[in-house]
């Protein structure tokens, strides 16, 4: 345990999370619980490529360590990358491979692995149970709600680890409310894109998503915004006091996609497609300047939140009350009580009705005001 002193020693904290990019992201915010504590700390981040990256990006000040395989030779690579050994590690991740890499580090540091509730049996029986019923029943609001968001389970595990190594007097701290959070400075933000973007109002539409049965039918999306269109004009009666932008988000793969959502709303202002040209990092700068997100359940919709951005979240195969809804209060979830949903743990597995109804349910008017209001509340702001 550390002692409290007039000079805190530094708390040196490793941290395993490599894989998915949104929970990645969600993971952050047990840095933003570190920064509550009010003593120094150095924190060791044991990942994966491409999130890695971002991570790196977002704070330059943790130590990122690559993990490539699962041997021996691994384990003892990541050891010598530590000048000093650690008070505590956080096992997010808990595979095997993480479980046998953290195992060494704490053999090697004399300390103990932490870890955190990932709920999977949970999430498996509600796979189960919408498998068996299929569409016979409607979802209920328990299974739309979540008790308890991914991160703040994530959040959790530190908070146990924390109360091994803290002094009394600084328990109450780690009882703090914290999110995840990219940080992004004014230097940061030098890319002629990025100055087009603070420019003007934007609204951020990422069509794309890890597995394709994630990824709601384009007519959804082209309806909400044309919706959005049709709103923003009633409410001003002048197309040029309401111009708003797109910008497109995604990974090179989703580029298609982005393009082929361009041509059929042919959008009367302007638009930036910056799927596929842009880094991980540099989405995170784009969705700082953006109003508002348009997206699936997806890496970017935490990403946004991450650096303030509300997201309107289109949710299909996976289910709210995995865990992974938004967390701002400004930002909503769309989706449908059709009782088939969840139908996989991580919306791999194509619709087994082959309609998508999960998608095609939406009501994309609802999606348009809720974009409206988003861009209103934040334009006043």
């Amino acid at each position: 345990m550390l002692g409290e002193t007039p000079n805190h020693p530094t708390l040196r904290v490793g941290i395993y999370r490599s894989t998915s990019i949104g929970d990645v992201v969600l993971a952050t915010s047990c840095i933003s619980m570190l920064d509550k504590l009010g003593i120094p700390f150095k924190v060791y981040w044991i990942g994966k490529q491409p999130a890695l990256g971002l991570v790196a990006s977002a704070f330059p000040e943790v130590t990122t360590i690559e993990v490539k395989s699962i041997d021996g030779a691994s384990s003892a690579r990541i050891l010598e990358t530590f000048p000093e050994p650690l008070h505590l590690i956080l096992d997010l991740q808990k595979t095997l491979r993480s479980k046998l890499i953290c195992s060494n580090l704490a053999k090697a540091f004399g300390i103990k692995v932490f870890s955190w509730r990932k709920e999977s049996i949970k999430r498996g029986s509600l796979i189960a149970k919408a498998r068996v019923l299929g569409r016979s029943k409607p979802l209920t609001e328990s299974n739309l709600t979540p008790k308890k968001l991914q991160y703040e389970m994530m959040v959790d595990g530190l908070r146990k680890a924390l109360e091994s190594q803290l002094p009394p007097e600084r328990i109450d701290s780690i009882y703090q409310k914290v999110c995840p959070s990219i940080k992004i400075t004014e230097e940061q933000l030098t890319q002629p894109w990025q100055k087009e973007l603070r420019f003007g109002s934007w609204i951020a539409v990422a069509p794309g998503a890890t597995h394709l049965a994630k990824q709601a039918p384009l007519r959804v999306f082209e309806e909400s915004l044309k919706y959005f269109r049709d709103q923003l004009f009633a409410q001003s009666g002048d197309k040029k006091s309401h111009q708003v932008g797109i910008v497109f988000l995604g990974d090179e793969k989703e580029r298609e996609l982005c393009v082929k959502l361009m041509d059929h709303l042919n959008w009367p202002f302007s638009t930036l497609n910056l799927s596929g040209k842009i880094s991980l990092w540099e989405s995170a700068l784009a969705l700082r300047e953006a109003k508002a997100l348009l997206c699936n359940d997806s890496a970017l919709a935490h990403i946004a939140e991450a650096v303030g951005t509300p997201v309107s979240a289109l949710f299909g195969p996976t289910i709210e009350s995995f865990g992974f809804a938004p967390h701002l209060a400004e930002s909503k979830t769309f989706s449908s009580t059709i009782g088939c949903r969840p139908c996989s743990k991580h919306g791999k597995t194509p619709c087994r009705y082959q309609d998508y109804r999960c998608f095609n349910d939406i009501d994309t008017f609802s999606v348009a005001k809720k974009l409206l209001e988003l861009h209103s509340l934040n334009r006043e702001n």
